[in-house]
């Protein structure tokens, strides 16, 4: 036994139970029962997955603000912008539409068959540039509006995405670490390393 201890040196590896106690993220639920944090996954613009539960984006976004009060404010300020985008791409497609007839009524007086399509008397040459007028106004103002919209969708849904991503850091940053590596000597005052398991 000495000679086999001479060849490794003084060199001891050993297995060390630690007692430390590790801190794990946990959950309260209804029944007062916890469990250990689980990663989330978002698939499309309103499937959030939890540990394999789906959720849409309102009661990902309750969970979120009982479990990581940084991803619920990205998240929240993400769904805020997306609203805000739906409602310009809205009103923008709106324009877009209404710009249309009055951009016929407009030909129709180059064109009688239209505002006969229509049931309308024919406009004068004033009325016919009133309309086509007010047409190009609404046609410039959707567009306008409509790519503001589309662009607040984009940053809204981005800021949604970053939210699930800076939750499961957190997860990983606050999950237990079973095994770690120290020297000895931290632990029997020996040269030479150890592992040890903390629960």
């Amino acid at each position: 036994m000495k000679r086999i201890a001479t060849l490794f040196f003084g060199i001891v590896f050993t297995m060390t139970l630690s007692a430390q106690y590790v801190q794990t993220p946990k959950i309260s639920l209804t029944n007062d029962s916890a469990i250990v944090m689980p990663r989330a996954l978002r698939v499309g613009i309103n499937k959030n997955y939890v540990g394999g539960e789906m959720m849409n984006n309102k009661a990902f976004e309750g969970y979120l603000k009982n479990t990581s009060p940084s991803a619920f404010a990205r998240f929240y300020k993400g769904r805020r912008m997306t609203t805000a985008g739906w409602v310009l791409t809205g009103v923008g497609g709106g324009m877009l539409v209404s710009a249309v007839p009055l951009g016929l009524l407009g030909a129709s007086y180059y064109n009688p068959a239209i505002s006969l399509a229509f049931g309308v008397p024919a406009p004068t040459y004033v009325q016919s540039l009133i309309y086509l007028r007010s047409a190009l106004a609404l046609t410039i103002c959707g567009v306008v509006i409509g790519v503001s919209g589309a662009t607040v969708l984009g940053v809204g849904y981005n800021n949604m995405e970053k939210a699930v991503d800076v939750y499961n850091t957190d997860v990983f940053n606050r999950a237990p670490t079973f095994w770690t590596i120290t020297a000895v000597s931290q632990q029997t005052g020996l040269p030479g390393l150890a592992v040890a398991y903390n629960f």
